[in-house]
């Protein structure tokens, strides 16, 4: 579940390389969730629901119900939420809820993750299993050195991997990973040499 598309993206990315799958709606419950949000929503897996029914806790719990009746092994609601009290959080916090009792309706698991940049100070306390008390409690800003840290170091290995990849060699010299090999399954497109050529 997400309200943008783009971290919707990257949610669907990072699960690659984790062995996280994202199985579509079964035939029953596409269209219960369809009749919950409106013809502008593709109902899909992550699912986009827009914001067309953003602060309107019912209707947010009713979308909620339908997905969670999915048989999904877990539902995760990405949801960012502003600090800022001029950004009125309350909506945020509403959609939680909502997901909460939409979980406690149905049964299934459900989480609420966010992305760190975006919930900005983020106040975190670590519990270790099987205690009720603990002294790893920390508020973290944009100035926190560990997760400058973090945001520099993300952003350097992500150059230093780029670099490491081989450019695409065009001219047929030798690589031992050619780009433009023979492929029986599909054909490389045509090449258009006159103005009524077609690709097809």
């Amino acid at each position: 579940l997400s309200e943008l598309q783009l971290v919707q993206g990257h949610l669907a990315d990072m699960a690659l390389e984790r062995n996280v799958s994202f199985p579509p709606f079964s035939d029953e419950i596409k269209p219960r969730v369809a009749a919950t949000l409106n013809a502008y929503v593709v109902i899909d897996n992550p699912l986009d629901y827009h914001t067309f029914i953003w602060n309107q806790p019912e209707k947010l719990q009713a979308t909620f119900t339908e997905v969670l009746k999915g048989g999904f092994d877990m539902a995760m609601l990405i949801l960012d939420t502003p600090t800022h009290p001029k950004m009125k959080p309350d909506a945020w916090a509403a959609t939680a809820r909502a997901l909460a009792k939409a979980s406690h309706a149905t049964g299934a698991r459900a989480a609420v993750v966010a992305t760190l940049s975006e919930g900005m100070p983020l106040d975190l306390a670590v519990y270790e299993a099987n205690r009720l008390q603990s002294d790893q409690i920390v508020c973290i800003d944009a100035d926190n050195p560990y997760y400058q840290m973090l945001h520099n170091s993300w952003g350097a290995k992500l150059r230093e991997v780029f670099d490491s990849l081989e450019d695409p060699v065009w001219s047929g010299g030798e690589t031992p990973t050619p780009l433009r090999v023979t492929n029986p399954k599909h054909a490389a497109l045509r090449k258009l040499v006159h103005s009524d050529d077609k690709l097809i």
